[in-house]
C-alpha cells in the first residue's frame, strides 16, 4: 500500500481497517419455535422443513420471507430417522414402514409419488438421499452383492451402478464425481460422507480431524483439528457447517479461513442440529432424545449468514 506524507494517524488507521479482512461477526440467534419438534431439514432451495416427522404434518417455511404452510404426509409415512439428505429442491423423501414403501412429497402441493419397491428383476430397493434430479439408494444386485440405484425424478427412469459409485444427484445425466468415485453418495462409509458435489467431508485419525476434499482436484483442506462427527457436517451454498461444543461453526469451502460461528443458547455440547439454505440457518437445541440419541424434542433458533461466507 502506498502511503503519502501528511496523512493523519487516525485516517491511516481507518484505511487499514477497511482493507483488512477476517471472519464476520455472526448475528445473534433468535428463537423461532419452542413447540414439539423432532425433525429439522433444509430443501437446499430456499425452504426449511420442521415439525413432528412421524405425526403426519410438517411445517414448510420460506427462509427469506418467513411465510409458513403445513404439508400433510401420506398416511403411515414419515421422515426417516436415518438418512443424510431427505429433502431437496422442494421435495421430501419419506418412508412408509407399514407398506415397506418410499414416497416423494412435493412440498408445494403436498402431492406424493410412490417410488418402485423392486428393480425389474424383483430385487428390493432402499432409498437414502434425494437431489434436484435423482433419488439415490441401494439394493441387492441382480447377480450378487449390492448395487446403487437411482431414479430420475423427471422421467421416472431407473438406473443401476456398481456399489461405491459416487453420483451427482443434481446433474441431468447420472455421472460420478471426480476423484471421489470410490465413496457412496451421501452414505457414511469409513469416515467419509459426501453432501454436495464437488465437495466431500472426511474425518481423519483418532482425533477425528475434519477435512473437506475437492473432488475435482483431489485436494484436502482442514476445517477443524478434531473431535468432529462427519455425520454432523453439512455443506450448503458454498459453505461447510458443523457443531463444536456449544457453537455452530461455518467455513467457506473455497477458502476455509473465512468463518462464522453462532453461540447456541442453553447448549451443553453434543445437543445441536442445524439446517441451512440461502442466507439463513436454523439451529435446533435438542431437549429430549431417545436411547439412540434420535431427537424427540428441540428448541429452534434462526440466524443469518454473512455475505462473505458463501
Amino acid at each position: 500500500m502506498l502511503i503519502r506524507r501528511g496523512v493523519s494517524p487516525a485516517l491511516l488507521a481507518c484505511v487499514l481497517l477497511l482493507g483488512a479482512s477476517g471472519p464476520s461477526p455472526a448475528s445473534p440467534l433468535r428463537v423461532l419455535s419452542t413447540g414439539p419438534v423432532d425433525t429439522l431439514l433444509s430443501d437446499h432451495s430456499g425452504s426449511f422443513v420442521f415439525g413432528k416427522g412421524r405425526s403426519g404434518t410438517l411445517t414448510v417455511m420460506h427462509a427469506e420471507s418467513g411465510v409458513r404452510r403445513n404439508v400433510q404426509l401420506p398416511e403411515g409415512c414419515g421422515v426417516p430417522s436415518v438418512g443424510t439428505r431427505n429433502a431437496a429442491a422442494g421435495r421430501l423423501l419419506v418412508d412408509c414402514p407399514e407398506t415397506g414403501s418410499w414416497q416423494v412429497v412435493d412440498l408445494r402441493t403436498g402431492r406424493a409419488t410412490a417410488l418402485p419397491l423392486q428393480s425389474p428383476a424383483g430385487r428390493p430397493m432402499y432409498f437414502s438421499a434425494i437431489g434436484r434430479r435423482w433419488v439415490g439408494g441401494s439394493g441387492p444386485c441382480d447377480d450378487r452383492g449390492t448395487c446403487t440405484r437411482y431414479i430420475d425424478l423427471a422421467a421416472g427412469r431407473l438406473e443401476t451402478r456398481p456399489a461405491g459409485f459416487t453420483a451427482d444427484l443434481e446433474a441431468t445425466v447420472l455421472r460420478s464425481v471426480g476423484s471421489c468415485r470410490g465413496v457412496a453418495f451421501n452414505t457414511y462409509r469409513e469416515g467419509w460422507q459426501i453432501f454436495d458435489a464437488p465437495y466431500l467431508a472426511r474425518t481423519v485419525g483418532r482425533a477425528n480431524a475434519l477435512y473437506r476434499r475437492d473432488c475435482r482436484t483431489g485436494r484436502d483442506a482442514r476445517l477443524d483439528p478434531g473431535f468432529v462427527s462427519v455425520l454432523d457436517v453439512t455443506f450448503s451454498d458454498g459453505a461447510a457447517f458443523w457443531p463444536k461444543g456449544k457453537r455452530l461453526i461455518a467455513a467457506r469451502l473455497r477458502d476455509p479461513s473465512v468463518r462464522q460461528s453462532w453461540s447456541v443458547p442453553g447448549a451443553k455440547g453434543d445437543d445441536i442440529v442445524h439446517a441451512v439454505t440461502g442466507r439463513r440457518v436454523i439451529v435446533g437445541r435438542v431437549t429430549k432424545a431417545d436411547k439412540l440419541d434420535t431427537p424427540q424434542a428441540m428448541k429452534l433458533f434462526i440466524g443469518s449468514l454473512s455475505a462473505d461466507l458463501t
